[in-house]
């Protein structure tokens, strides 16, 4: 079994959510190229900045995870 981050989900979370992505970004002190590659599926994202993400987001981190 291959469980991989939903990039798509966590835009879709995104956009329900109103935050900015700037906001985001700045609340996972990372930068935008990063959560550029991470959004889309060029380099994976490290778990404690997907927890990081669910928090800000209000969701359960594993909303965020797929299997394929």
């Amino acid at each position: 079994m291959n469980i991989r981050f939903d990039a798509e989900k966590a835009e879709e979370l995104i956009d329900l959510s109103g935050l900015r992505k700037g906001y985001i970004i700045d609340k996972l002190e990372t930068s935008p190229p990063t959560f550029g590659r991470w959004m889309k599926e060029e380099t994976l994202i490290p778990f404690v900045k997907a927890v990081e993400l669910a928090i800000i987001l209000k969701c359960d981190v594993n909303v965020l995870y797929k299997k394929d």
